[in-house]
């Protein structure tokens, strides 16, 4: 399993693999029961099922904020194009946002988190800042990465807001 950045301040993009949706649900709720109840360091968080050609269900998504799976579809879009093409992600998320996330990714980043897709169909895809993303909170998946989001809160929000603008 990847290390978890030691860098204050910036947020964090985890993607954890799972062979179970119901170990990946159990990993998410206790997640996200842990993060509501200890503030508003997770800012997006989703499960998603990928088959070998697309994003096939959108099982579960962080409800609190301004996000509701928008900024985590965004970064699954980035690592894996092809969501944005077929399936439960298709057309779900906007070219703002998506960019705004490839800006704050670097090209290692994009790898990292990418070589986790293969690893399991049910993915977890949680962004915050380091108090919010733990790594001993995905003891269960396949793998996990962790890397940095070079991109601050509010122009991640105002990209967000043109998408909506647009629809």
């Amino acid at each position: 399993m990847a290390q978890q950045p030691e860098t204050a301040g910036q947020l964090l993009t985890t993607v954890s693999a799972y062979r179970s949706l119901v170990v990946a649900s159990r990993d998410w709720e206790a997640f996200t029961f842990a993060s509501k109840a200890a503030g508003p360091e997770l800012l997006d968080s989703i499960v998603v099922e990928r088959t070998i050609d697309e994003i096939s269900h959108f099982h579960f998504c962080f409800s609190i904020g301004r996000f509701q799976g928008y900024l985590a579809s965004a970064i699954c879009a980035v690592i894996w194009p092809p969501a944005l093409l077929a399936g439960a992600l298709a057309g779900s998320v906007g070219g703002r946002l998506v960019t705004e996330v490839r800006r704050g990714l670097s090209p290692d980043a994009i790898k990292d988190l990418g070589m986790v897709l293969d690893r399991g169909p049910f993915l977890l895809i949680a962004i915050g800042d380091p108090l919010g993303i733990r790594a001993n909170e995905f003891d269960s998946a396949v793998d996990v990465a962790t890397v940095p989001l070079d991109s601050n809160l509010q122009a991640l929000r105002s990209a967000h807001e043109q998408d909506d603008e647009e629809d």
